[in-house]
């Protein structure tokens, strides 16, 4: 049941991840902007996930140790630009869907679990009509967030005025244990934009 259900998994995140990835509204790569870029969303996660792949936490856990069961929580945007949910939902993708996560949890006995909305989604367009039920497994036992947030600094020129801006922004990801409320890893990348001029130019 357990290797049925993580294939269902495998094929679930696959599309769901498409599906967000597909209605994300970041844009492509330019300059002069402060807007959140593909690359900051694939940069953001390749970083989180190189720190979650070294971690301490993962360490000493086998096959056969107790299920460690992982509720992928939605990314929080407190920073200063737009983030849609998609792109949200799409950097806690592709951490914990990634294929060497996907893998190293597998080897630590590690469960990820959507959320019950994203379950809801996933149990009428993915298996519609189906009596299978992937989350016939033990029950959450911690949550993963990420969160985006940002430092505004204006370039001070002649005058007083600034006509440029630059924002460096953090993104930072938790596991918490749900029994205990205790953070047990956390993660922390940053990357930093600029413009000039008219941020809507």
């Amino acid at each position: 049941m357990r290797a049925r259900a993580r294939d269902i998994l495998r094929v679930g995140a696959v599309c769901v991840l498409a599906g967000a990835l597909a209605g994300g509204c970041a844009t492509k790569q330019r300059t002069g902007s402060t807007r959140f870029t593909v690359s900051d969303v694939e940069f953001s996660a390749g970083e989180l996930r190189r720190e979650l792949l070294a971690a301490e936490l993962l360490a000493g856990r086998s096959r056969d140790s107790q299920p460690f069961v992982i509720m992928a929580g939605d990314a929080v945007n407190l920073s200063s630009e737009r983030l849609p949910e998609a792109d949200r939902w799409g950097v806690v993708s592709m951490i914990l869907y990634d294929p060497e996560v996907r893998a190293a949890f597998e080897a630590t006995n590690v469960f990820v679990h959507l959320t019950p909305e994203k379950r809801m989604l996933f149990r009428r367009y993915v298996l519609p009509g189906s009596s299978a039920d992937p989350y016939d497994l033990p029950a959450d036992t911690h949550l993963f967030n990420v969160a985006f947030r940002s430092i505004q600094r204006a370039a001070a020129v002649a005058g007083g005025v600034a006509d440029a801006r630059k924002d460096v922004f953090v993104v930072d990801a938790q596991i918490t244990d749900l029994a205990t409320g205790r953070v047990v890893w956390s993660g922390e990348t940053s990357f930093a934009r600029q413009a000039r001029g008219l941020l809507l130019d």
